[in-house]
């Protein structure tokens, strides 16, 4: 859809109108739970084939965003089209191939389905990464089971790390099946997210169906890599079906430092896997990076791997690795740290840049700089000694959960 399209749409229906609210949704199918868009509060799926995606929450932001109203539950978007900036409302809008009759979106009862989906099917994983929770890790579950909560942690204000498990009603499958057969020839674009999705027997069915119906499909897939030989295999042999296929292979450092923040990870085995799916697959890959401020220990050496790994397999393109800089919790973010652990990093990464700039592809130029604006001595956090506190705390406790054997907190800032 182009803009003239969308500001048509727009007078036609509502100028607070969200593509994203009647077309998006992710769905966490273990917990019954489903967004229409990563900033809005997540609410429950009904439970029948109507209400499985148009529940009663979906319904009443539509409604107030056809009346012309602005949801507070959107106020990311509000607030940047104040500051005169594009919003994730605009984008998300533009992205979308077309779009109903004007008719359609004012009829109050119109049976709605997703045009963009992002599913979860379980949260079981074989890691337990420092920044993630219970919510998104089975093996974070059991550190809970078997250790009891954190302590001594009060910066959090979700409480994730303190207030122990949370209560989860999954979807009924039947109920899903039913539902997603009903709307599966007319995604345009799917995004499988975990836990761990190369876990989970859902994804390989997904795959089996959509490659029926739908092979033209955008289709994106979550995953660590961190899998056996014969699920790479497999998972390999599943997408090359289809023409339009992204992987976001998760990691944002290098070594054992990258073995220390995800647990469980064997660099080496991760580093062969990705090799593998660059060289055997048609898809895009992109290592997505979720920046804390421990991964800056080792980024540089996650880079000079993988920059050598394109050399060895002459492979530039389809082939990047997106900067993407952690904002919780907190305690793990850049916001931890001190002046001269901003000036340290700022340097390193600078001179590092410097020294490797035409080893960067086009993407990466694009968003390396935001670890740069990031560490600026302008963007230091008025309670990062709070933080810091947090961060001990939290890591001493940590490394004796996770049998590490050093912990890396300590070295922070010192190489």
């Amino acid at each position: 859809m182009d803009q003239n399209q969308l500001e048509l749409l727009r007078f036609n229906t509502s100028p607070t109108f969200c593509m994203a609210k009647f077309h998006e949704a992710t769905i966490w199918l273990y917990s019954g739970q489903i967004a229409s868009c990563h900033h809005t509060p997540l609410s429950h799926t009904g439970d029948d084939l109507i209400t499985f995606y148009n529940n009663d929450y979906k319904r009443q932001a539509q409604d107030s965003m056809l009346k012309g109203l602005k949801p507070e539950d959107c106020n990311y978007c509000w607030n940047l089209e104040k500051q005169g900036l594009q919003s994730d409302r605009e984008f998300k809008s533009l992205h979308f191939k077309d779009h109903l009759s004007f008719e359609k979106y004012l009829d109050r009862n119109y049976n709605f389905k997703p045009k963009s989906l992002e599913l979860s099917f379980q949260k079981t994983c074989n890691l337990a990464c420092s920044y993630c929770s219970p919510s998104f890790s089975t093996e974070w579950v059991n550190d809970f089971k078997k250790h009891g909560n954190y302590i001594e942690i009060t910066s959090d204000l979700k409480n994730t790390y303190v207030r122990g498990l949370d209560e989860e009603i999954p979807v009924r499958m039947d109920l899903f099946w039913h539902w997603f057969d009903t709307i599966k020839e007319n995604l345009e674009s799917l995004r499988i997210t975990g836990g761990e999705p190369l876990l989970h027997e859902e994804t390989f069915e997904i795959f089996d169906k959509m490659a029926k119906v739908n092979p033209n499909i955008e289709f994106v897939i979550n995953t660590n890599l961190c899998q056996k030989p014969l699920i790479i295999e497999r998972f390999i042999n599943s997408i090359n079906r289809f023409q339009k296929f992204r992987i976001n292979v998760s990691n944002e450092s290098g070594g054992h430092v990258a073995e220390f923040i995800r647990d469980g990870m064997i660099y080496k085995e991760w580093l062969h896997a990705l090799e593998k799916v660059v060289r055997y697959t048609k898809a895009d890959v992109n290592v997505s990076t979720t920046l804390s401020a421990l991964s800056l220990i080792g980024l540089d050496k996650m880079l000079l791997d993988i920059f050598e790994l394109r050399k060895r397999n002459h492979i530039i393109q389809k082939f990047y690795v997106s900067f993407n800089v952690l904002t919780y919790p907190s305690f793990q973010s850049f916001n931890m740290l001190s002046k001269e652990q901003r000036q340290f990093y700022h340097n390193k990464y600078n001179i590092f840049y410097l020294n490797f700039k035409e080893d960067f592809v086009e993407l990466e130029k694009i968003t390396f700089p935001r670890i740069l604006n990031s560490l600026s001595l302008e963007k230091l956090d008025s309670n990062y000694l709070l933080l810091q506190k947090d961060a001990e705390s939290f890591f001493k406790q940590y490394t004796i959960r996770r049998n590490k054997q050093e912990n890396l907190y300590f070295r922070l800032g010192l190489e």
